[in-house]
């Protein structure tokens, strides 16, 4: 913060950035709360599906910070389900009622939660692991692969990936390596 103020800029604007991740972990022990039958009988599911919004939240920050985006992530789309079943929970408590109840259907949406969970981050890493979305993701020139001299390694192996500028394909090169 020292360091924005020396440069004259708004010290708590990037504390914005905490948000999401202040609102995730409201929304956790709030809802185990209200269903103590997940808390009880259901956590480790729930624990998964919490730790793959954690792990979607921080692969978009890592994919934000790699192609040098200003736009900080501020949403992640798996919190979405945990606020409505919290929403939904709170329900009976203010006389507006439960479309999930508290037993076999909240039961359900946690499976279903974990199962949009699997799919939404499943999705991420393959579309942004591939190796034909590297070079489109990350804006370099050549991907260089070094390799330590070994004498069981083969003598061609893959040293440069150059993506094609023509299209999203890469062309792999093979060349020689060294000997020297």
């Amino acid at each position: 913060m020292q360091h924005r103020r020396t440069k004259n800029l708004d010290p708590v604007a990037p504390l914005y950035g905490l948000l999401p991740y202040f609102a995730t972990w409201a929304l956790v022990p709030l809802y185990l709360y209200l269903q103590p039958v997940i808390l009880h009988h259901h956590l480790i599911p729930f624990v998964f599906y919490i730790g793959l919004i954690n792990a979607y939240s921080v692969g978009q920050i890592i994919t934000k910070h790699l192609i040098k985006d200003t736009e900080f992530p501020m949403y992640n789309i798996l919190t979405l389900p945990l606020a409505l079943a919290v929403v939904d929970s709170v329900g009976p408590m203010v006389g507006v009622g439960s479309a999930l109840g508290g037993g076999t259907y909240q039961i359900a949406f946690l499976f279903c939660c974990v199962g949009l969970g699997v799919g939404v981050y499943g999705s991420f890493v393959v579309s942004h692991t591939s190796i034909s979305s590297l070079p489109c993701l990350l804006p370099l020139l050549s991907f260089a692969v070094t390799y330590h001299t070994s004498p069981t390694c083969p003598s061609f192996l893959p040293i440069v990936l150059w993506p094609s500028f023509h299209s999203a394909l890469v062309e792999w090169r093979y060349m020689p390596r060294s000997r020297g």
